[in-house]
Formats: structure tokens, C-alpha cells, sequence
């Protein structure tokens, strides 16, 4: 029986610890604009003690609620430069339906900014945790001896800068790439992190990140992953569970399952990881390997199941993305103060400065104006 399959620890939203009370206090807070994103600002001891409990279980269903409070919140704080959602416009209105049924899109770059992409990167390092060394691109692939190697994993603090990577930065701050997730997460989101992973075939250990999944560490968020290199079955395509990251959605289906008791289906709504039998059993046409061309992007809501496969050849070259509406639940990197910034980068109006601010808070030095 999958009673005995799932982990205990997994029951329930809400620490015993904490308590309904302590629930209702953080929203009323957020509701009430005390929501503090960095640290020299506030005494963030209520809201780092609920996010700690949040990243401790998955708690899905209270998550929603609060990615809903959240998004109210973050309106109202960008109401004076906020964007207009993907209405109004057929493409991006199809986007955006598109991540509200099946949870993601697809994206096209040209080899214009794929190639300014690569250039942004020739100076990045990598490195395996188990080795603990730096490497560059061309010896990751000469001589490293691990499956998986990241930019993140070689930074000493954190995250590097992304403000560091205009490449990057730009895709960050596209318009149409924001209005879409401003329609599916109901604010304009800020950046929350990036990466560039480097993982290759017939190597040591297994693919970071290779079993079905759902990403916990933030509330409301969507990533972003670029092929840096053509994709085939072969270079270990990411995966992901076509609505899976609509819990209503997960929900029915599970309830669906006479067989399972009511405990399970909680059990099963909460847990991150889900082994293959499960998905295939509760999605068995829904598994979708995204296989493409260099410059092939994928905005995904990775709340839903995920991952990256095994590769039989070659490798995978890839960016990875993230906007969330509560960057607070990240490491912070070395900020930056924003007239270092590179110029190509920053726009011209004060309007525009602000919403700029916004997006790039968790990478800019706090504006004391």
C-alpha cells in the first residue's frame, strides 16, 4: 500500500510547533506591508523563522495560499510601475495560457543572443562538490571526472552577481517574458537566482537533480532553463509532469484512486520527491522531454514534477533562471551598487529605474533615496 511507501514526516502544512496563530500572524504581517526582503533593513526573525519551517516541508496547499497573499502584496508595492499581463496580445496570451494548463512554454532565442549568451560565459568557472576544484568550461570536458558541475556550486558567496552577465540580465528583464509571468504569478516577480550547469555523459556520479521532483525552496516562482548546445534524448533533455504544477489538478487525480486513504493523498500532495512508479501511475501520458535546438528555452512553473535525465552522450550546457515574488528564501549574493551597472543594462526614466530596481532587488545595493 502507498501508506507504507510515504514518509510520516510529510503529513500535515503547519508545524505543531508554530501553530495555526503563527500562520495567521505572518499573513496578517504581509498583508500589512512588514514583508522585509533584506536583512540590514528589518529584524526578520518572524518572517526567516516561517520560511524556515516552509523550506522544512512542502506543505503545498497553505504555499498556494500564501503565493496568493504574496502576489497581492507585491501589487501593491509595484503599483506605481508595474506592467500590464499578457492580455491583450494573442502570442503572449497563448504563453500564458499555455503555462496555466500545462505549466510551461516554449522560447525560440536567435543565434544573435545565444551567441552573446556564450560570450557572457567564457570567463565562468565550475565545479563538482565532490572534487572541489575550479575548472573552466574547455576542462570540465577535458578532465573532469563527475557527471555534474555548476557556476553556483564555484561561487564563494552565494550566488555570483547576475548583474555581472548582461547576457543574462537582459532575458531577466525581457517585457514579454515578464508580462507572461506577471499573468501566472500574479505580480511582477523580482530575479531570484541563476545558474549555469555543465554535466556530461559516462562520468562519475549520478545527474544533480535526476529524480521527479517539485522545486520548495521559494513560495511563488517559475525558472527558466536555455540549451546552450543542441538537446537530444541522448544529452540528457530535462524532463517535466505537463500539469503537475496545479494542485487542484494533482488533487482530483489523486482522489480519483479509491485505494488511496486520506492520509495518502495528503501524504502524497506534500511530497517532493515521487519515484517513477508513481508518476507513471498518476501521469502516465503527461512526461514530457523537451529535446531542441541550441538557444531553446523553456519557462517552466517547476512547483510541478521535474528533472534532468541521464546523458548517454556528449553533454548538457545550460541556463538556468529563476523569478519568484519572495527572493528573501535565497542565499544572498555580493550586491552591487547601481550606477555600476553595466549602462546597457539600466533604463533611462525614473519609472523605468524603479521597476528595474524591483526586478534586480536580490543583485542591487538597497536604494536609501
Amino acid at each position: 500500500m502507498l501508506d507504507d511507501q510515504v514518509p510520516v514526516e510529510t503529513v500535515g502544512t503547519v508545524n505543531p510547533d508554530l501553530g495555526i496563530d503563527f500562520r495567521d500572524n505572518v499573513l496578517a504581517k504581509i498583508r500589512a506591508g512588514q514583508r522585509k526582503f533584506y536583512p540590514e533593513m528589518a529584524d526578520l526573525s518572524w518572517y526567516g523563522s516561517f520560511l524556515t519551517h516552509l523550506q522544512r516541508t512542502n506543505g503545498r496547499k497553505f504555499k498556494d495560499q500564501l503565493a496568493q497573499v504574496l502576489a497581492e502584496h507585491t501589487r501593491w508595492i509595484t503599483r506605481d510601475f508595474d506592467i500590464k499581463g499578457a492580455a491583450g496580445d494573442p502570442v503572449l496570451g497563448k504563453m500564458a495560457a499555455n503555462m496555466k494548463t500545462s505549466g510551461f512554454v516554449y522560447l525560440q532565442f536567435p543565434d544573435a543572443v545565444l551567441s552573446d549568451l556564450k560570450q557572457s560565459l567564457e570567463a565562468s568557472k565550475y565545479k563538482n562538490a565532490v572534487e572541489g576544484v575550479l575548472l573552466s568550461f574547455d576542462e570540465v570536458l577535458s578532465k573532469g571526472t563527475r557527471t555534474g558541475y555548476s557556476t553556483a556550486s564555484a561561487a564563494e558567496h552565494g550566488d555570483s552577481n547576475l548583474l555581472d552577465f548582461p547576457a543574462i540580465a537582459r532575458i531577466a528583464q525581457n517585457p514579454s517574458v515578464l508580462r507572461v509571468l506577471r499573468d501566472h504569478l500574479g505580480a511582477l516577480p523580482m530575479v531570484g537566482g541563476f545558474e549555469i550547469t555543465l554535466n556530461q555523459a559516462n562520468k562519475t556520479g549520478d545527474v544533480p537533480s535526476g529524480d521527479w521532483h517539485a522545486d520548495k525552496g521559494s513560495i511563488a516562482f517559475c525558472k527558466m532553463f536555455i540549451y546552450l548546445n543542441d538537446i537530444d534524448k541522448a544529452r540528457g533533455p530535462h524532463g517535466f509532469v505537463m500539469g503537475s504544477h496545479d494542485l487542484a489538478a494533482v488533487e482530483a487525480r489523486l482522489r480519483a484512486d479509491t485505494s488511496l486513504t486520506e492520509r495518502a493523498v495528503v501524504e502524497l500532495l506534500n511530497m517532493q520527491r515521487w519515484p517513477q512508479e508513481l508518476i507513471h501511475r498518476y501521469f502516465p501520458e503527461e512526461q514530457k522531454y523537451h529535446c531542441g535546438p541550441a538557444g531553446l528555452a523553456i519557462l517552466e512553473d517547476t512547483r510541478g514534477f521535474h528533472r534532468g535525465s541521464e546523458l548517454t552522450n556528449g553533454y548538457r550546457w545550460m541556463i538556468t533562471i529563476q523569478w519568484c515574488l519572495d527572493p528573501v528564501t535565497l542565499a544572498m549574493p555580493d550586491r552591487i551598487d547601481l550606477k555600476d551597472v553595466d549602462p546597457s543594462l539600466v533604463p533611462a526614466s525614473e519609472l523605468e529605474r524603479a521597476r528595474f530596481r524591483h526586478i534586480f532587488s536580490r543583485y542591487l545595493v538597497p536604494s536609501h533615496d
